[in-house]
């Protein structure tokens, strides 16, 4: 099975032995390439959409793994009975849909001992959010595909809080090892802020100006972050 770049980064955040439960698992993808990898034993595939799990299911018998991967329609964790799997995967939405997840299902939490997140918005409220719930953010990787810049985080259980802002707006972990990929998703947001500056600068506006003096700090923190 092939994969795309995101997802290859998203399987690659998996331990060996690990029984994992995907969320938003589309057309299963993710527990198929993992079990045909013999990365993980067992996996749940669940997903909120009938459609998707109907996908996914032909899926997993076209590939005979319906003795180690089971589909689930479930609306995040409601679902699904969490004893006997240590990895939970949650990627492919929006970061408040993340945090409501696991909001919802934090009690689910209590035997997983990983979280491999890959929000598409609010990264860094995510960030916080897995803090709070009692995850370590271990890891942190950004995939470039298709024009778009991809955040992978992996949490595991423990307790810490970032002393900075600027580590919940980036990742520490990209920051401490002063990831390229990192550096490349700054320099575009450099290059997406200069060219709102310059549609801002031609209504002329109190609330324009406002808003141009606050994209300039932007771009000076993430310049500053760059050198």
């Amino acid at each position: 099975m092939n994969l795309s770049n995101r997802l290859l980064a998203i399987v690659s955040k998996v331990n060996k032995n690990s029984n994992i439960v995907d969320i938003g698992t589309d057309h299963g993808y993710v527990p198929i390439y993992l079990c045909e990898k013999k990365v993980v034993q067992k996996a749940i595939a669940c997903d909120v959409s009938k459609g998707s799990c109907e996908k996914a299911s032909k899926n997993v018998l076209e590939h005979s793994l319906e003795r180690r991967i089971s589909v689930i329609k479930s609306d995040g964790l409601k679902s699904i009975d969490t004893i006997g799997f240590n990895t939970v995967v949650i990627s492919g939405m929006g970061g408040k849909l993340v945090e409501k997840i696991l909001d919802e299902g934090v009690d689910k939490l209590n035997n997983i001992e990983y979280l491999v997140l890959q929000p598409q918005t609010d990264i860094e409220s995510v960030r916080k959010k897995m803090h709070s719930i009692g995850y370590i953010i271990i890891d942190e990787d950004i995939v470039f595909e298709d024009k778009m810049y991809y955040n992978i985080i992996v949490g595991k259980k423990g307790n810490e809080i970032y002393e900075k802002e600027i580590e919940y707006m980036f990742g520490k972990v990209l920051l401490n090892r002063q990831d390229k990929m990192l550096k490349s998703f700054l320099e575009y947001e450099i290059l997406k802020s200069k060219d709102i500056i310059n549609s801002l600068k031609e209504s002329k506006t109190e609330n324009a100006n406002s808003r141009i003096t606050e994209i300039c700090g932007y771009i000076r923190l993430l310049e500053k972050i760059i050198n």
